[in-house]
């Protein structure tokens, strides 16, 4: 395996240092609104509380027991997430959530890695105190953080484990991937690299339990001694130019996001929203999580032109939890490069997602594990120090990673093209649901990124066919001719890909599944329309039903 030098050996002591010689430079920014003041943290408070944690989680429990960590968005999680690594405890991040489900998420998780201690940061709500089981202790923060430290204690080696991060997968069956401190600090010394070394502040709305938020927006500053400035995805949602404001705020360098809010920042722009922006400061705009879509980042781009964004600061990205977080990464500064799926002109151009990681090997395999060559698509496969071993309580990874994920190379840089496992199969042809999910969208008045569903169906004569599942922005939804937009959406994407939707279905907004990472959860369309949990928000009984693929 190749070796990539790193910044520092964990993590741990990337703050020891920083805190040591920055002591009183600001790391954390939680950002107050309406009245409330910002929570700011130093490096040298960081690590003080951080080593009290470490201290009084130690008190109850045993190396590498695995330690739940359930918070909203708060400079307190990352006390813990740091205290448990402190401590030499694993640290399992998971999404607060507030309804019955996110519960029964929280108690999967804690049965596939037997912790035995769940914190939080206030008084937990009924659906986390009824996933907690039996002999799990439930402590809340303030209690672990109220002890004077003592004594230190040893730092732990690269090979140790540092945290799991469970991937967005079903609620049955969660898989923890095993996140070592040698893993983490490679991959964080890779992510440096991508983007230069140039960065001292950045700007965060991502939730910090999952890889992307917790990885690129709450660790790295903490690695490499800069600031984050950040909100909660939820005072993003509620008003995202909250995103600019704070990049122009703060004179910040860069930030990070899934292509859904490049999206979403456009299309809730209000009369005034940009008036006063200065974006100049702004370095790398990275994308990532989910497909990208060329149009929306170049409308994103010429929309905040005037208030001083470059043109060259996008940076599309690649990654997934078994990498650590970031795979490849597109070259900082370059134009955006975009490719037509094969010879079809009638399909969204693919972007580029830039060029493997420093150390990493990439390779594109077809079904028969044989080397792809050069524009020829395959599933992608990883090998590298930034590469976990494996799931928790599974037999650890033989060989390269397939990662599931379907792709082809192009002079050198990675062009994804969908997830396996969601091919739609129709006579013969391979369809991705991102291209038909992409003219259902562009069809749909006010709609975004992000909002409709592509997936497979069997309809009465057996053969398969597609359907499509559409979210209405309801301020679209009083003035809609409902069948009209069925038949637009039918034809339009007959009429590109050439083959017609069995059904379409009309939702009212945020009614699609999605995971905790926010991305549309095809698979949990699937499951929600067997049970009948999701029904047309038009209600039209002269649809074809059809029937969902096992």
């Amino acid at each position: 395996m190749k070796q990539v030098p790193t910044c520092f050996p964990t993590i741990l002591h990337a703050l020891d240092y920083h805190a040591e010689v920055s002591a009183d430079a600001i790391v954390l920014r939680r950002l107050g609104f309406r009245g409330k003041a910002h929570d700011l943290f130093s490096f040298a408070q960081l690590r003080a509380d951080a080593l009290r944690f470490a201290h009084a989680i130690s008190s109850m429990t045993s190396p590498y027991d695995r330690v739940l960590l359930a918070y909203p968005s708060c400079n307190d999680f990352v006390v813990a997430f740091l205290g448990c690594l402190y401590a030499g405890r694993i640290a399992v991040p998971v999404s607060l959530g507030t309804t019955g489900r996110s519960g029964a998420r929280i108690a999967a998780i804690m049965k596939d890695c037997t912790a035995g201690v769940l914190v939080t940061h206030e008084a937990p709500n009924q659906s986390l105190v009824e996933a907690v089981p039996d002999g799990c202790q439930l402590m809340a923060h303030a209690a672990l953080t109220s002890q004077d430290i003592q004594n230190d204690l040893p730092r732990p080696s690269a090979s140790d484990i540092s945290f799991l991060q469970y991937t967005s997968g079903s609620t049955g069956h969660p898989k923890g991937v095993i996140v070592s401190h040698g893993n983490l600090a490679v991959n964080l010394t890779q992510i440096l690299h991508a983007i230069g070394h140039t960065h001292q502040r950045i700007v965060s709305w991502l939730p910090q339990f999952h890889d992307m938020g917790l990885i690129g927006t709450m660790l790295l500053p903490v690695y490499a001694g800069m600031q984050t400035t950040y909100m909660s995805p939820l005072e993003f949602v509620q008003r995202p130019i909250r995103w600019a404001q704070a990049l122009s705020e703060f004179r910040a360098h860069g930030s990070v996001a899934p292509n859904f809010g490049f999206s979403y920042l456009l299309e809730r722009l209000r009369p005034g929203d940009l008036d006063g922006l200065d974006l100049t400061s702004v370095r790398t705009l990275m994308c990532g999580s989910e497909p990208i879509n060329a149009a929306v980042l170049q409308r994103f781009v010429k929309r905040l032109r005037p208030h001083g964004l470059a043109e060259n600061v996008l940076m599309p990205t690649y990654g997934l939890a078994e990498a650590t977080l970031m795979v490849t990464a597109h070259p900082r500064g370059a134009r955006v490069r975009t490719r037509l799926r094969g010879a079809s002109s009638k399909t969204s151009p693919l972007v580029a997602c830039g060029y493997p990681a420093a150390g990493l090997d990439l390779v594109i395999r077809n079904t028969e594990g044989v080397v792809c060559p050069e524009g020829v698509e395959g599933e992608i496969t990883i090998s590298g120090p930034n590469v976990c071993a494996g799931y928790w309580g599974h037999a650890p990874h033989a060989g390269p990673v397939a990662t599931g994920d379907l792709g082809f190379m192009c002079d050198g840089e990675l062009f994804v093209t969908g997830r396996k496992k969601d091919i739609i199969i129709v006579r013969g042809r391979n369809f991705y649901p991102s291209d038909i999910e992409a003219i259902s969208e562009a069809c749909t008045p006010r709609a975004g990124a992000n909002s409709s569903a592509a997936i497979g169906v069997e309809v009465a004569d057996g053969s398969e066919s597609v359907m499509i599942a559409q979210e209405v922005p309801g301020a679209a939804m009083r003035d809609l001719d409902a069948d009209s937009l069925r038949r637009k959406i039918s034809d339009d994407i007959l009429a590109n890909l050439g083959i017609a939707p069995a059904r379409v279905l009309l939702l009212r907004s945020n009614a699609l599944p999605r995971t905790t990472s926010g991305k549309i959860s095809r698979f949990g369309l699937k499951t929600a329309l067997s049970r009948g949990e999701i029904t047309d928000a038009f209600l039209s009984p002269t649809e074809p039903e059809g029937t969902l693929h096992a």
